[in-house]
């Protein structure tokens, strides 16, 4: 209530994995994808009040979390056994090789600021603030191709040798 006769704004801040569902990152991708519909929902219902409502969707941010992510991978892989082991190790290299992707093409979190910065202050904000050319190449990778070509381009993506 203490939004509308503000003309507030919301602002969530999202992630590529909520427009493209990343093998291994399921749950994660799934709240993304729960978050866009949602920023898209509020930003109707609350466009009477003049209410904004936008995402800030980054690709990958250099902070310590990838290092994180690598070294949980590394460890998830050790513990592989079964029959299985190989298929999903295969599976857990090519994520990996995905994060080494997003590392090197990652966006400083002062840059993540600025498009919340922008996303509050803009004077008619945008519904989505793409951060980073990852996030660009995503969204306009996932808009572009038929689901059967992803789940290929996913499926020979090339595994990390590390």
């Amino acid at each position: 209530p203490l939004l509308r006769p503000a003309h507030g704004r919301v602002v969530f801040v999202s992630s590529t994995s909520g427009s493209l569902g990343v093998p291994l990152l399921g749950t994660y991708s799934a709240s993304k994808f729960a978050l866009e519909a949602l920023a898209d929902v509020l930003r109707r219902e609350l466009s009477p009040w003049q209410i904004g409502v936008s995402l800030v969707i980054p690709g990958g941010i250099k902070t310590p979390m990838i290092a994180a992510q690598l070294a949980e991978i590394d460890a998830d892989i050790k513990k592989l056994t079964g029959e299985l082991a190989p298929q999903y190790e295969h599976q857990y290299r090519q994520h990996r090789r995905l994060i080494e992707l997003a590392e090197s093409s990652a966006v400083p979190p002062e840059r993540v600021a600025n498009d919340v910065l922008r996303a509050l202050i803009d004077t008619h904000p945008k519904p989505r603030y793409l951060c980073g050319m990852p996030s660009q190449a995503a969204r306009t990778v996932r808009r572009l191709l038929p689901d059967t070509l992803m789940d290929e381009l996913f499926d020979r993506l090339p595994a990390s040798k590390r």
